[in-house]
């Protein structure tokens, strides 16, 4: 379907953005993409810095049965922008697999929507992509947006205490237990490398999604970062990684593997992102991904496309720096843009190598079930590629530094993880996943205590 764009100059795009979260309020259907003007690496630019799509009209939603089948059925159907997302738990349905652990929010295997509103924020232009068929006056709404007043944040102290009370199901003593488990595995050659994951939850919390979500944003300006609202389900997106995008013909997929911790202190931040580059064991963590990945895309590719045109890139965000490689490849003809996601799902850097047998252990030796945590969360949209038909386009992000909420049950979600490889070291990679929640438990207790 063919939208109508109307583009309004902005001189603020920080305030605007901060309008347009204030706007969605209204709306049970909200999706919010924000790149934060980072500049990715990759050769695709990004085509908006911020993205936001609200009210539905056209949902597809999959408990079990078919999901990648059916959801490009009905983008065929209906071929517009479509928001959502994949729950990780979607492995039961393309391999023999099956998820017993605790699961406190209950999501769908996979939801999308079609928004009616559709803003689109690029450089100092607001876009507003209309359906021809909705009686929108375009003006009057932005001049709506225009007129909505931000309240002044008070001073952020330094630390927060919290007044969320956390668990987790898996504490230190357990952790370093399990770990030792999986190096068993990984000793007798079941696996390579696994991906293990526990989980921060607290119950009975009620608080202001929306201040959560620009709490999280104030700390991290990752470039994935993402705001998904369904009704009383939420995912609070800090995420620093792309799972997969397509454009015209070409598929690329950007696993990260390989973490290291900022410093203030320039000459040691320096030390810490070349540390990270030369390291034996994240080296060896990124490429088994790496080959993962490749081995993934070769099912839907075109005969020798499939190359990496990055291998072991540091890559530095507010909190940590990152080891990122690229894989890329040319789409088959015969092959559909989602069964280009179907082969590569769940991505490869959060399950392990190899991908059935790190996923069979994960269940064996995880607490809590991931749900929308490790999927993927982002848009589809009709190809631009001239002769493409009713094929789409998509980008995906991999949903980790995420906190997800469910309002009606008052459960809040912070799950975190790394890879495990026979050259880790269990105290290291426990104070690697404490790295990772801190960001996302000081945001929640700021917020709470905001109120």
């Amino acid at each position: 379907m063919i939208r109508q764009v109307h583009t309004f100059a902005v001189d603020n795009p920080t305030e605007w953005k901060e309008k347009l979260l204030l706007w969605t309020q209204k709306f049970r259907a909200v999706c919010i993409l924000d790149n934060h003007n980072y500049r990715y690496p990759g050769p695709f630019e990004a085509s908006f810095e911020y993205l936001v799509g609200a009210e539905s009209v056209g949902e597809f939603t999959s408990s079990e049965g078919s999901t990648f089948g059916r959801l490009e059925a009905a983008f065929e159907e209906n071929p517009d922008w479509w928001l959502g997302g994949f729950s990780y738990d979607l492995k039961n349905e393309l391999e023999d697999l099956r998820s017993d652990n605790t699961d406190g929010l209950h999501f769908p295997k996979a939801r999308f929507f079609v928004p009616k509103y559709l803003w689109l924020l690029k450089n100092d232009c607001l876009e507003l992509h209309l359906r021809e068929k909705d009686s929108v006056d375009s003006k009057k709404l932005f001049d709506e947006l225009s007129a909505l007043e931000i309240q002044p944040t008070s001073p952020k102290k330094a630390e927060v205490e919290s007044s969320i009370k956390w668990h987790t199901r898996i504490n230190k003593q357990s952790y370093l237990e399990k770990f030792e488990t999986i190096q068993e595995h990984i000793r007798r050659g079941d696996i390579y490398e696994m991906n293990f994951c526990r989980e921060y939850f607290a119950e009975g919390v009620h608080l202001d999604p929306n201040s959560l979500y620009a709490e999280l944003q104030s700390r991290t300006k990752a470039p994935f970062s993402a705001f998904w609202r369904w009704n009383s389900e939420y995912v609070l997106s800090a995420s620093p990684e792309r799972y997969i995008t397509k454009k015209g013909s070409t598929v690329l997929s950007q696993p990260i593997k390989g973490t290291a911790t900022r410093s203030l202190d320039p000459v040691e931040d320096e030390r810490f992102a070349n540390t990270l580059h030369e390291s034996r064991k994240e080296r060896g963590e990124n490429v088994m991904i790496v080959d993962l990945v490749r081995n993934d895309l070769s099912k839907v590719a075109s005969k020798n496309s499939v190359e990496v045109s990055e291998l072991f890139g540091v890559y530095s965000f507010p909190t940590v720096h990152q080891l990122i490689s690229t894989v890329q490849c040319t789409l088959n003809e015969n092959n559909s843009w989602a069964q280009a996601i179907e082969a590569t799902f769940p991505m490869g850097s959060m399950t392990g190598a190899p991908k059935i047998s790190a996923m069979n252990i994960i269940e064996s030796v995880e607490e809590s079930a991931r749900g929308w945590y490790s999927g993927a969360l982002g848009y589809l949209h009709p190809s631009d590629k001239e002769g493409a038909g009713r094929a789409a386009d998509f980008d995906f992000n991999v949903i980790i530094r995420s906190l997800i909420y469910r309002s009606d049950l008052g459960y809040l979600s912070a799950q975190v993880g790394g890879a495990i490889t026979v050259l880790s070291d269990g105290e290291e990679e426990w104070k690697e996943t404490e790295l990772k929640a801190k960001a996302l438990l000081a945001a929640a207790n700021a917020a709470v205590n905001s109120k």
